[in-house]
């Protein structure tokens, strides 16, 4: 049940109760009862979301411990990566709608967010966005997230070598013909395709794929750019 459900279920009970058709004891009950299964829903949502967020922390913490042990650079890159994607799925859970978002996650505020983490990882390079406001269901907005994880990461380790200065830019718009489409792109020296059979471009291919969408490379004067489209469920 969702606040508009609650209201409007609401509204027609008092409705009834004015134009004589319930007593106003029946209307108040009704009305109580009402209330109390939807405060109970969403106290279990907000359990469920604080337990798997709990859960998410627990295995970042368990990640951290283990690059610890790792001796040689390659290894503990490999944990960064991995927790990366790890933090993409966690501040999901932080920007879920409350009070009857239905599972739902406003993309913008949850890219902002994911790009103001990543963009720890590099003084020197700038990551923009530029994201018009949606509500996505939580499991598409968290494959979303892990695709703009890996583009960005991609870009940060090959497009500005040397200590090499520049930007990132991640965009999402909708069309006209009902699509989203996302887009990566960077002004660096190029980041090159993702490495076929890597694991990053497996796991590309295997969001896209999930999200019902196409993976295209953007042909540009400078830099490398990606693009995204899906179908936006209506």
């Amino acid at each position: 049940m969702d606040d508009t459900q609650f209201l409007s279920g609401l509204a027609n009970t008092l409705g009834l109760a004015l134009h004589g058709k319930l007593g106003l004891i029946q209307a108040a009950e009704a009305a109580a009862h009402a209330t109390l299964a939807l405060a109970k829903e969403r106290t279990l949502l907000a359990e469920l979301r604080h337990r798997s967020k709990n859960d998410l922390q627990l295995v970042l913490a368990m990640l951290v411990m283990q690059k610890r042990k790792q001796t040689d650079e390659q290894s503990r890159r490999g944990f960064d990566h991995l927790m990366n994607r790890v933090a993409a799925i966690s501040i999901a859970h932080d920007q879920l709608m409350p009070n009857g978002g239905g599972g739902k996650v406003e993309l913008a505020e949850y890219f902002r967010s994911l790009c103001g983490n990543l963009a720890q990882r590099r003084e020197d390079v700038w990551i923009e966005t530029d994201l018009v406001p949606i509500e996505l269901p939580h499991e598409e907005a968290v494959a979303l997230a892990l695709i703009v994880n890996e583009l960005v990461t991609n870009a940060l380790k090959y497009a500005f070598p040397e200590g090499r200065s520049g930007k990132i830019k991640v965009m999402f718009r909708t069309t006209e013909q009902g699509e989203g489409c996302l887009q990566v792109r960077d002004n660096g020296v190029g980041m090159g395709s993702p490495r076929a059979g890597g694991s990053g471009s497996e796991l590309i291919e295997r969001l896209a794929q999930q999200l019902s969408g196409r993976i295209e490379r953007e042909k540009l004067l400078v830099g490398t750019g990606f693009a995204i489209s899906f179908p936006l469920v209506t």
